[in-house]
């Protein structure tokens, strides 16, 4: 009895698309030629068809042997669509989640597949993917993003995500795949925001030194302590100043209502998570500074989002040993270039994909949620970084650096 319901409201909804009224039945004559067309140039017929193959194949069905109703279909671009399903009872989003490489493996394609208000949407992006193209980024092209990002590119054209609704992000890879020119695409698409004022971390000296004339460049551990904890302090500022606010809850809400006077988004960068670690050193001191580092970043992680401060953190070797649970959940968007081992691939990405990229550098899986997304790095000539940024509006914290001429000064 379900299933003929089910088939009726299938029919009724299909009638409905073309143009017809459920209640007004079309001459038979009418709706045929109707039907015959609209089946024969309809934009992804033949990819819906493959789609339910795929589900029929799957057994994605429930107790009443229903299976996903189609609703529609979107076409993006060439090669690029996205369908939108009505779960049958019984099933859920995540059953076709977990089933997402079989998608891709049966469709040759990128596949995505998530909620989307209330519909099953899965997305699909045929094609090859670019080995090498460059970095371009024109912000003014991303007015509904408050903090967009140039990562890279897939088939659809430019990746672009926005750091603000991420809120932190976890870039793993080891040496030669990619991670420090994904770190680089990062800082300059921030560049260009001219509410933005960045941070950065680097023990080794060379993969972000092209920022220390435009931004807080802390070379060593010591440096490094000094940057986290006077963005700890500005936390609580803001935090502070936020909650007094009737009706606020965020720096969004705060800059909204104070377009004169709006509070920059501040994104700390380190090169490398591991240096947090005590366990990568045997000298007492050393220990208890790096204690107070990873301290320091677990509770930015947990309470900078609403005060507009964004981590973007990079690790080379994926452990939990380095990177805890506990810490590493707070990071929701994360980049995986390829991985040494299948467990590496596991603790950036929670399954074995990134094991499996190949060694073409810049090769990455962006996951934001439950959502993912092969994509090719953008690549910009490291040596011209710096000339990049001379011609943005980033501007340096000076406050950062009187602070600690006044803290250096002698008190008597």
């Amino acid at each position: 009895m379900k299933f003929k319901e089910s088939l009726r409201e299938a029919k009724r909804k299909f009638i409905w698309n073309l143009g017809y009224h459920p209640l007004v039945t079309p001459k038979p004559e009418t709706f045929i030629q109707t039907l015959k067309k609209e089946i024969r140039t309809r934009p992804g017929r033949e990819l819906e068809s493959e789609i339910e193959n795929i589900m029929f194949e799957l057994k994605l069905y429930n107790g009443s042997g229903e299976y996903a109703m189609h609703l529609n279909t979107v076409k993006k671009a060439e090669n690029h669509f996205v369908t939108f399903w009505q779960l049958p009872r019984g099933l859920t989003y995540r059953q076709y989640q977990d089933k997402r490489e079989v998608f891709c493996n049966n469709l040759k394609a990128q596949v995505i597949i998530e909620e989307r208000n209330g519909s099953l949407m899965i997305e699909v992006i045929q094609g090859v993917l670019p080995s090498k193209k460059g970095f371009e980024f024109d912000i003014s092209k991303y007015p509904d993003m408050l903090l967009p990002v140039m990562i890279g590119w897939d088939q659809a054209g430019p990746v672009v995500i926005d750091l603000q609704k991420l809120p932190h992000l976890l870039i793993t890879g080891t040496t030669g795949t990619g991670k420090s020119i994904c770190m680089q695409n990062i800082i300059l698409s921030l560049a260009n925001n001219s509410n933005v004022m960045l941070y950065g971390c680097d023990i080794g000296r060379v993969n972000m030194a092209f920022i220390s004339d435009r931004a807080v460049f802390a070379k060593d551990i010591f440096e490094s302590l000094d940057v986290i904890s006077y963005l700890v302090g500005i936390m609580n500022k803001r935090l502070q100043v936020i909650e007094s606010i009737p009706g606020c809850v965020d720096i969004v809400g705060f800059n909204e209502s104070n377009p004169d006077n709006k509070l920059p988004f501040l994104t700390l960068l380190i090169d490398e998570f591991g240096f947090t670690s005590e366990k990568m050193t045997r000298i007492k001191e050393e220990k208890e500074l790096r204690r107070q580092i990873y301290t320091n970043i677990a509770g930015m992680a947990l309470l900078a989002r609403k005060t507009g401060i964004h981590l973007v953190v990079g690790l080379q070797k994926s452990s939990d040993e380095l990177i805890p649970t506990t810490v590493r959940d707070m990071f929701t968007g994360r980049i995986a270039h390829r991985a040494e081992s299948q467990s590496a691939s596991q603790v950036a990405l929670g399954n074995s994909d990134a094991y499996y990229l190949p060694s073409t550098p810049g090769r990455a899986i962006l996951k934001i949620g439950n959502e993912f997304r092969i994509f090719q790095g953008a690549f910009y000539d490291p040596k011209k970084a710096r000339a990049y940024l001379a011609k943005t509006s980033l501007r340096r914290d000076n406050r950062y650096y009187a602070e600690q001429q006044t803290n250096r000064l002698p008190t008597s």
